[in-house]
């Protein structure tokens, strides 16, 4: 129920992060020109490619709502499945680095063992 320019300020505002606010930031402005919503988003990189399509396509059929909802929908599956995929990568890699620790921390400890003499 909020209109397109409006809704890019409060985007801007609560982002969370300067660069992302100042691609809204610029969408807006491009919004403001006369410049169309897909288009504006474009230009000013404030939307993944795939996104950026689902608007264009929310905007010649006359469903921006439902396709900026979609696109919102698609955009969360693929950051979640990003996510997913790091921390399967990581959690090995997090596993042999602390084996490593330990081991060198294990053959520290058996170095020092090993050195000391022991006279009769």
């Amino acid at each position: 129920g909020v209109s397109i320019v409006p809704a890019l300020e409060h985007a801007a505002a609560t982002a969370g992060d300067a660069a992302i606010a100042a691609r809204l930031d610029r969408a807006r402005q491009a919004l403001i020109g006369g410049h169309a919503v897909a288009r504006a988003l474009a230009e000013a990189d404030a939307m993944t490619p795939t996104a950026v399509r689902l608007v264009r396509t929310g905007e010649e059929t006359g469903r921006l709502s439902a396709m900026l909802a979609h696109a919102a929908r698609v955009e969360t599956e693929r950051a979640e499945r990003t996510v997913r995929t790091a921390v399967r990568l990581l959690e090995p890699t997090l596993i042999v680095v602390f084996a490593g620790i330990i081991s060198l921390v294990a053959a520290a400890l058996l170095q020092a063992v090993y050195g000391v003499k022991v006279e009769p």
